[in-house]
């Protein structure tokens, strides 16, 4: 049997490192994958943003409807008649017609346990911005209250300035 001494020699000669037209197609493709895929990460804080705001107003109507709830077993709370209070998570709450009020310290913002939001309230709307947004009163959560005995509060998700 014999063995040929030059056999690594030939296969050597066979292993060649990248041409110019190898390097130059990777690097369009690199190129071409960067192009699509950059725009996109650009949006990722703008979409989390979006995402934050949207669960925030969840958030909201869960406290609305637990508040509303309270309220409808305790004998003592008054829908009817416009006002009254509840407890929550120690704290008391505002209701008017039997949801939390809107426009006030000690209604709906009482009835949250929230981070990254700033509360600001006027006559009849919570209005719940997210901090570090672009437009932080187009990145909010608008809270309007009941208007009347057996309505379900107003709620609007405002995410343009996200």
């Amino acid at each position: 049997m014999k063995f040929r001494r030059d056999s690594h020699k030939h296969s050597a000669r066979h292993q060649r490192g990248m041409t110019l037209l190898d390097t130059v197609v990777t690097i369009t493709m690199i190129g071409s994958v960067s192009a699509v895929a950059l725009p996109k990460l650009n949006e990722l804080p703008r979409e989390a943003r979006i995402a934050v705001v949207e669960h925030l107003a969840g958030a909201v109507r869960s406290a609305s409807a637990l508040a509303h709830m309270k309220c409808v077993v305790q004998s003592a709370c008054a829908m009817q008649t416009g006002t009254a209070t509840v407890e929550m998570g120690g704290d008391a709450v505002r209701l008017t017609h039997g949801y939390p009020a809107a426009g006030e310290p000690d209604g709906l913002a009482q009835a949250l346990e929230f981070s990254g939001f700033g509360a600001q309230h006027s006559p009849g709307q919570t209005l719940l911005t997210k901090d570090g947004a672009p437009d932080p009163q187009r990145c909010a959560v608008a809270y309007g209250g009941s208007q009347a005995p057996g309505r379900s509060p107003q709620l609007d998700v405002i995410t343009s300035g996200c």
